[in-house]
């Protein structure tokens, strides 16, 4: 996979740096409101602390109590940023760039970040499996999604030997990523189905 831009990397940093973090449910639940996105959160779930790292910090967390999978949520509202690109942005003094063109970088540098570099000896990027339009739109009310599988760092990973990153995006209103935990490769797919569309853009 074609490594992106350090410029891109920057900016997105940047990007991701400038998000507020809400680490509780209320909180939560108010920074989904305001992405426009329904959140179900599935059945058979606890919530669980959310940790603290160095590699990625996340909003919330739930435990699957059947299947132990665990489900970390990160939720970026866009109105904000949008306003700041489409405004007056001459005399910044930095450069900026468009918020519904970040979206795959972000799912990049976040998987790589998590994942464990003593397994990765070259530092290659991830690889980034599309999901078609047509079920992101139909699915998930959104214009993009992908997803990428890492075994991630101890600090991060915890106890968990594999994690699938889920991201989408919807122009002019929101990024959202959804990392599943888990251990087994083999079960993982059946298991998680109940709980993947615990996030869904609205309509309007």
């Amino acid at each position: 996979m074609k490594r992106f831009g350090l410029v891109s990397i920057v900016l997105s940093f940047l990007l991701f740096n400038s998000f507020k973090i809400a680490t509780d449910d209320t909180g939560f639940l108010s920074v989904v409101d305001q992405a426009a996105i329904k959140f179900s959160r599935p059945a058979n779930t606890t919530e669980t602390k959310v940790v603290t790292n160095d590699e990625l910090n996340y909003q919330y967390a739930l435990v699957d109590t059947v299947s132990k999978i665990e489900i970390r949520y990160l939720v970026y509202p866009l109105q904000d940023l949008i306003k700041k690109y489409s405004g007056s942005h001459a005399d910044t003094g930095q450069p900026l760039i468009d918020p519904n063109m970040i979206h795959t970088n972000l799912l990049l540098i976040y998987s790589y970040r998590i994942q464990d570099k003593e397994l990765n000896i070259q530092q290659t990027m991830p690889e980034v499996h599309e999901i078609p339009h047509g079920t992101v739109d139909q699915e998930f009310n959104a214009d993009w999604a992908a997803e990428v599988t890492v075994q991630p760092c101890d600090e991060f990973g915890q106890k968990y030997k594999y994690c699938t990153m889920f991201a989408m995006h919807k122009e002019n209103t929101a990024d959202a990523f959804i990392m599943y935990l888990y251990n087994n490769k083999d079960t993982y797919t059946e298991l998680v189905k109940p709980d993947y569309h615990s996030l869904v853009f609205k309509k309007k």
